[in-house]
């Protein structure tokens, strides 16, 4: 089987310019642009530039796969849509256990916040199509994490500690094993996209709903965006709607965050990944 590599990259809040079409463009000869979106693919030779520079450069995602099983997740953030300090708590490297890029990689760029999520399967071989779409049931992720659900994350950790978990080296580095951040409260009821993205990433279902069942309850129930609205102060209300007819990007996300950060306090449940997987 040949090798096949397949560059997915996408612009999602505002389309790319006429000049940055052609700068796209002029990346590969095998390269398909459109204003939201470029497809490169090789069955022999490489990319000849850092996929992740180009992401900071022009797009707002990038999916990444292999037939051989490398798979690589990146998306971009405008650097006030997301809560930076909280997304740096994910970072995570466990290229020790697999001999390969496996991570969480979080950096700024100029005004943007970017996420690396990587991996790659030993062993793998597999068909990948040169039509993939599969990047299409993920992109609500990045809306997910700009309000503050870092689920996809906390399900990647799970993945690389059963990984740790199952190795055969005695001396694979257990560091992250007591570390795991709060449980996102978006894995008490998974969404379409996180389905997605743990299929994608094989991750175990079950992994996810037993720690989805350490959320309680009444944490998990959804703000009542109106009325938490009502709540706020007058000069707050004006505050916010100047900056809506000023046309700031965005502004809707920033809002919903602002929102949640008023009305609902983020999970303190942190059990460590033993207790999860002694519930399995």
């Amino acid at each position: 089987m040949s090798e096949f590599q397949l560059y997915d990259f996408r612009k999602i809040d505002q389309p790319l310019s006429n000049e940055e079409r052609k700068r796209v463009q002029g990346l590969s000869s095998h390269i398909n642009v459109s204003s939201r979106r470029a497809v490169v693919s090789y069955s022999y030779g490489d990319f000849k530039h850092n996929e992740e520079t180009v992401v900071e450069q022009y797009f707002d995602a990038l999916l990444y796969q292999t037939n051989w099983g490398q798979k690589k997740l990146v998306f971009r953030f405008p650097k006030d849509s997301i809560d930076y300090q909280q997304l740096g708590e994910y970072d995570i490297d466990r290229g020790s256990l697999t001999g390969y890029t496996t991570e969480i990689r979080v950096w700024k760029s100029g005004g943007y916040v970017l996420v690396n999520i990587e991996y790659c399967e030993d062993g793998y071989e597999d068909w990948v199509e040169e039509n993939d779409n599969s990047l299409d049931s993920m992109l609500q992720l990045r809306t997910e994490m700009m309000n503050g659900d870092f689920s996809c994350l906390y399900a990647f950790w799970l993945k690389l500690l059963q990984m740790q978990e199952e190795s055969d080296d005695d001396d694979a580095d257990d560091e992250y094993a007591d570390e795991l951040p709060a449980i996102p409260l978006g894995l008490a009821k998974p969404s379409a996209a996180l389905q997605s993205f743990t299929d994608f990433f094989d991750i175990n279902p079950f992994l996810i709903k037993t720690a989805g069942s350490f959320i309680e309850p009444a944490q998990a129930q959804e703000i009542g965006f109106i009325s938490a609205i009502e709540s706020m102060t007058d000069e707050t209300k004006n505050e916010w709607l100047g900056r809506l007819v000023e046309g700031e990007p965005l502004l809707d996300i920033k809002l919903k965050k602002y929102l949640v950060r008023a009305e609902k306090s983020p999970s303190q449940n942190k059990p460590t990944y033993q207790e999860i997987a002694s519930k399995l």
